[in-house]
């Protein structure tokens, strides 16, 4: 039997492209951008671009914008790449307390 691995949230973000300003898009790409940090990505701007397959500046774009909004941490000095924060993550509904 051949399994194929569905991932809903690269899927969910490649469905709201090219609306780059879309806060579901954005909290998405947050999401996989975190994702793609913790899985030790030295480039995770480039290494999600190409998962995406999109260009490198629009993730970036999405990136920065999310940061911004404060859906992901700004790096620190010697790190690698910034993590999501509560805020996204309760969006998203995967933290704290919400309605349903």
């Amino acid at each position: 039997m051949d399994i194929e691995f569905f991932d809903f949230s690269l899927e969910r973000a490649k469905m709201l492209y090219p609306d780059l300003y879309n806060d579901d898009l954005i909290l998405e790409i947050s999401f996989l951008y975190d994702r793609t940090v913790k899985a030790g990505s030295q480039v995770p701007v480039m290494d999600l671009a190409r998962e995406l397959d999109w260009a490198p500046e629009e993730v970036g774009e999405v990136v920065l914008t999310a940061m911004e909004y404060k859906y992901l941490t700004n790096p620190k000095r010697g790190v690698i790449g910034a993590t999501i924060t509560n805020k996204a993550l309760r969006k998203l509904k995967l933290f704290g307390k919400h309605k349903v």
